[in-house]
């Protein structure tokens, strides 16, 4: 019951705390918005004062246009149950909990049993030998991806003035975090009728490293002497996914589960690799606001959510995911 307990309040504590994170990110777009908004508003101005050369406008064009996106991508949960410590068995399936890698690694290779030799946990955990224990009950919970930042390179040909041809390639390095705990028992004494069980949690992290490779259309709505426009985009997304670490840490005590996961697949490194990389494929769609700065410069404030395969870890499906960006282009 106790476990229980700790563990709904540190969802709770969670679910506050990505409320709070997402109206700070809500807020923020909303500001930026509305600065666009103030900027177009003061363009149109610009654009109905005339002098000896008439109105100032600036034309959409064609061509090539090639330019950067800076943005935050909020991954699907599914594949962060490849980062839960249990890991997967050559067929692909998840391990159960006595061959799990963090069972091996606690319990056995760290903790000294079935003849491994000292007890680390022991020493990291600054008790007794003897007087901790890890259970299934012990396992990570609340694993999940936080919020990335993702940058890229961006191209356009636009065949007309309002439609687009898009070549996009974006990275984005996402970290993933839990909490899995460990029992410690004191020894008894002779003032004490019974052990008083204390539970402690530590955290488990992990990065992955996703590269995205858009091919779609994209069309601008608007008069061609539009300066701010909406958009709308849609094609294949090919996704190339791969673990970069996966680590415990047990006060200071760092067992890498990665690194033991390829020891444990050392017979079977094509079977490895492919759990832990692997390159998929969606679509994504897309929907904006077009900004023509300059005749050279044009920026983009785009939403695009995906429906993608990220192919790691045991079955691998099909997801929705969110990405939210700010694009610059030069026109040649």
């Amino acid at each position: 019951m106790a476990l229980k307990n700790i563990r709904l309040k540190e969802r709770e504590y969670l679910c506050l705390t990505n409320s709070g994170y997402m109206q700070k990110v809500i807020k923020a777009i909303f500001l930026f918005v509305s600065m666009l908004g103030v900027s177009n508003t003061l363009l149109a101005q610009d654009t109905t004062s005339t002098d000896d050369d008439g109105p100032k406008k600036t034309k959409m064009r064609k061509g090539f246009q090639v330019g950067f996106q800076v943005g935050t991508c909020l991954a699907n949960k599914y594949t962060a149950a490849l980062y839960n410590g249990y890991g997967l068995d050559v067929y692909g399936n998840q391990n159960t909990f006595p061959n799990s890698l963090m069972y091996q690694q606690i319990v056995n290779v760290y903790g000294g049993a079935n003849g491994y030799g000292t007890d680390r946990i022991a020493q990291a955990l600054n008790v007794a030998p003897g007087t901790w224990g890890f259970g299934q009950q012990d396992m990570p919970y609340n694993i999940k991806y936080n919020i990335a930042f993702t940058a890229g390179g961006q191209m356009r040909y636009a065949v007309t003035t309002r439609d687009a041809i898009l070549v996009n390639a974006n990275t984005a390095r996402i970290s993933i975090t839990g909490d899995f705990t460990i029992e410690t028992t004191p020894p008894a004494t002779s003032n004490s009728f019974q052990n008083t069980t204390n539970i402690q949690a530590f955290p488990i992290i992990g990065s992955e490293q996703r590269t995205t490779i858009q091919i779609g259309y994209q069309h601008i709505f608007g008069d061609d002497d539009s300066r701010v426009g909406f958009f709308m985009e849609g094609g294949l997304n090919i996704n190339l996914d791969k673990m970069m670490t996966n680590q415990l840490n047990i006060n200071g005590l760092i067992i890498d589960l990665k690194a033991a996961y390829a020891a444990e697949f050392s017979n079977y490194s094509a079977l490895s690799s492919k759990r832990i990389s692997g390159v998929g494929f969606g679509g994504f769609l897309g929907a904006g606001m077009n900004i023509n700065i300059s005749p050279k410069w044009l920026v983009q404030l785009v939403y695009n959510p995906s429906f993608d395969k990220i192919n790691i870890g045991a079955d691998p499906k099909f997801t929705f995911q969110n990405a939210l960006s700010l694009r610059g282009y030069y026109c040649f």
